[in-house]
């Protein structure tokens, strides 16, 4: 008798609650912040100061061990008919070295400089900061805006001094620089003009443009947005320059408006030409190199009328520059370059890449109107000036 068979076993049946997806999700890693932050931009700007002040004492140090090798502790005494405190009173082997002490700080720290920046933001970093473009509207609006820039810079510069320099005195017990261009004209009344242009306006203007409205503006506005980002750069800009405190206050002011400069035009070269011609008029009117009769005079009998003029041409030079702005595009749209952090390093996952020729898409009425005003009251100050 056959043996039954045996009862096949019921194939084994598996529940799938859910079905797989064909591609599992991966989360992106989170964009790389810009560097530097707050804390690395004091370390690295103690740095930047160390090396370009420490230059400076140290041409002027090595000029004072000459002038006591040479002619001992007599030769550093005051000389006769000399202004107390004036720069003359020193022998004329030191008024040289304190005069070449700033071309060459201002070397030594564009080196600094370069080297930080390149290891920071890598080799890219001259199209992150926008130095391989040159926009020739914004740089025009910029230089026709310079009039009403040294007046109302000095305008609150002086009102500064008035409440702000007597109460940190006090607080302190530390006291004024002097006379900040009669300082200038003693240490470069031996050279030609054009050696102070280049030590007082050229070297500022790119070296101090490159490492704060560059180098800090690249991380902090990249890390913070744009309105903490420009104070703090601002603020960074204006502890270099020491003392007095109203001169500490006023060139932050001026480092946030030269930062607007770089933001609407999107190329560094904007703020290092309106800085450095800035600092060059300061150097050249200091050396009776270049007329400012013309407005002391209108200064003292129109200053109402004088400051109204500069405020007024500073608006709208600011507004012609934000109308003739260089934009941001979203990735896809015609002439967009591809997808990298741009010139100005917008925020972390902003998803937006540099347009290459979006200079200027704001033109029109709007934008002829703010010329046509900048332009008549940049000439009606210049007729005030020079008329």
């Amino acid at each position: 008798m056959a043996e039954p068979s045996p009862t096949p076993e019921p194939p084994l049946v598996v529940r799938v609650e859910e079905e797989l997806p064909l591609v599992l999700p991966v989360a992106s890693p989170a964009p790389k912040l810009p560097r530097p932050g707050f804390v690395e931009a004091c370390i690295l700007t103690l740095g930047f100061g160390a090396v370009l002040f420490g230059t400076v004492f140290a041409v002027v140090g090595l000029a004072v061990l000459y002038v006591l090798a040479v002619g001992g502790m007599d030769a550093l005494k005051t000389q006769p008919g000399a202004e107390p405190g004036s720069v003359p009173a020193v022998p004329q082997v030191l008024r040289a070295a304190v005069a070449w002490s700033f071309p060459a700080g201002y070397a030594a720290g564009l080196v600094y400089a370069v080297v930080v920046f390149r290891l920071v933001a890598g080799p890219g970093w001259t199209r992150e900061v926008g130095l391989r473009r040159l926009p020739p509207v914004h740089l025009g609006l910029g230089l026709l805006a310079l009039p009403a820039f040294v007046i109302l810079s000095d305008t609150l510069a002086q009102a500064l001094a008035e409440w702000v320099d007597p109460f940190v005195y006090r607080l302190t017990g530390l006291g004024g620089l002097g006379d900040p261009g009669r300082a200038l004209q003693d240490t470069f009344s031996g050279f030609h003009w054009s050696f102070a242009v280049f030590a007082i306006g050229v070297g500022p203007g790119i070296v101090e443009e490159v490492w704060c409205r560059g180098f800090l503006g690249r991380g902090l506005v990249g890390r913070y947005g744009w309105t903490v980002g420009v104070a703090l750069t601002s603020l960074f800009f204006g502890v270099l320059h020491l003392w007095p405190p109203s001169y500490v206050l006023t060139t932050a002011v001026m480092g946030a408006c030269l930062h607007y400069t770089y933001a609407v035009s999107r190329s560094l070269w904007v703020p290092i030409a309106i800085h450095l011609v800035n600092n060059s008029v300061a150097a050249l009117a200091a050396m009776k190199a270049f007329p400012t009769e013309g407005m002391e005079r209108a200064g003292a009998e129109h200053p109402f009328l004088v400051v109204a003029l500069a405020a007024y041409l500073l608006l709208f030079v600011g507004a012609a520059m934000w109308t003739y702005r260089c934009r941001l595009v979203p990735p896809g749209e015609a002439n967009a370059a591809p997808i990298r952090r741009g010139v100005m390093v917008p925020p972390a996952g902003h998803g937006v890449a540099f347009e290459k020729h979006t200079c200027g898409a704001g033109r029109g009425w709007l934008g002829g109107m703010c010329l046509a005003s900048a332009g008549g009251s940049a000439g009606v100050l210049l007729w005030l000036f020079f008329g």
